[in-house]
């Protein structure tokens, strides 16, 4: 794409406090995220996606960004004072979080902690304060009373409707969302996630949506990036994603056979043998390479970096070189 990144993180590694010596979880990724669009990124528990999300916020708790930039809306957010950042944060860029229980204060109305966001970043009466949060709630389809309501008296699909609501407040850019979904029955995610669509069309924001949903998130985003073992290993059109004779990463490749397809016959999923590396201790080559069917010498050797095979980006020696062959490279 040539129109500038509302997201940009380049080069960005980050590492945890923990234990005797730093971990190192995220591994020099770059990434862009472009107005409008929904771009996907998944990976399995600990693939380091949602420690991206918080690095992406300059949320990060007992952890820090060692290398790299990240800047949202073509700013440095690093580079921002407090004050800078706090004005900054909900009103350009917004975070859709996890659970929405924790998210939500226990003691304070929904409306309270509509609110509280409105009047921490705008000069408004109450009564424009009030007016505006009720008009969030109905574009999140909820009714006018959940505005007296507290957090433990609304169902999960509720409570995740009003951390939307807060996340949109404040008309932002980019909004992130971490696994928004999460712990909610099948019907319920689906009619959230057409709810986010359609919000998202008519607001013209983007969305970073993270998820370890393979079927999910090939079906919502625009594009999707896959993360394993701390590194962006493939970045997609989604489209690609269930065209046969597009070229993967062997890891893309499990993902989408470990889906079953309705429309088979036998509708059977194959799992993805093995476990991802020890962050403590990765490999110099390629982290899949204990786990991948293609894998050859020069995998563990050498670590593979995002290479242009056909329209994606692919960090993988042998599909790069089966595309170097393809097109007599």
């Amino acid at each position: 794409m040539t129109e500038e990144a509302i997201l940009s993180l380049e080069n960005v590694s980050v590492e945890y406090d923990s234990g005797p010596e730093p971990v190192t979880v995220v591994r020099n990724v770059s990434l862009d995220v472009y107005p409008e669009e929904i771009l996907g990124l998944i990976g399995e528990s600990g693939s380091g996606k949602s420690t991206l999300a918080y690095t992406a916020m300059r949320l990060l708790k007992n952890a820090s960004m060692t290398t790299g930039t990240v800047r949202i809306a073509g700013r440095d957010i690093y580079a921002m004072k407090h004050e800078e950042l706090r004005q900054f944060r909900w009103a350009q860029v917004s975070m859709a979080f996890q659970t929405a229980m924790n998210a939500l204060n226990p003691v304070m109305t929904v409306g309270e902690q509509i609110l509280d966001t409105l009047n921490s970043h705008q000069t408004m009466t109450r009564g424009e304060a009030a007016q505006r949060a009720q008009e969030l709630l109905h574009l999140v389809r909820l009714s006018s009373d959940t505005f007296e309501r507290y957090p433990h008296e609304l169902s999960g699909g509720m409570r995740q409707r009003v951390v939307i609501a807060i996340s949109i407040a404040l008309n932002p850019q980019l909004v992130i969302m971490d696994e928004p979904t999460t712990g909610l029955d099948v019907v319920v995610q689906r009619t959230i996630l057409d709810e986010i669509v359609e919000i998202q069309r008519r607001h013209h924001f983007a969305i970073l949506f993270i998820s370890h949903d393979f079927q999910l998130v090939s079906t919502l985003a625009h594009r999707v990036a896959i993360m394993y073992a701390g590194k962006i290993v493939e970045v997609s059109r989604a489209s690609s994603l269930h065209d046969a004779d597009e070229l993967h990463h062997p890891y893309t490749q499990g993902l989408i056979r470990a889906v079953p397809r309705l429309t088979d016959d036998e509708a059977t999923a194959i799992g993805i043998p093995g476990n991802p590396p020890d962050p403590r201790d990765f490999p110099k080559g390629c982290a899949y390479a204990d786990r991948c069917p293609l894998v050859q010498t020069m995998c563990r050797n050498t670590l593979p970096e995002l290479e242009q095979v056909g329209s994606s980006l692919i960090a993988c020696h042998v599909v790069q070189q089966q595309e170097a062959k393809t097109h007599g490279r």
